[in-house]
């Protein structure tokens, strides 16, 4: 399934402000860093491990992977319930 459908689907979900405002960003991120095609996005425990690791890498702070984290969960949850 799409960023786009889960953007469309998460403004109804039930999650703080943060996490509205964040979610959305994280996952194009985790689109970008994957290669989606068409914004078909797969997941699986290897590409999420592999997605935090280059955050880390790149200086992102920890409870901001653990957002990054949450938003890849987030879209698993809502798209593939």
């Amino acid at each position: 399934m799409s960023v786009d459908r889960f953007c469309n689907l998460f403004p109804r979900a039930k999650f703080g402000n943060a996490d509205k405002k964040w979610f959305p960003r994280w996952l194009k991120r985790y689109s970008s860093f994957i290669n989606a095609e068409g914004g078909q996005l797969s997941v699986s425990r290897e590409q999420v491990i592999a997605f935090s690791q280059a955050l880390h890498d790149n200086g992102v702070f920890a409870w901001q992977r653990l957002q990054a984290v949450r938003a890849v969960e987030a879209y698993q949850n809502l798209v593939f319930k």
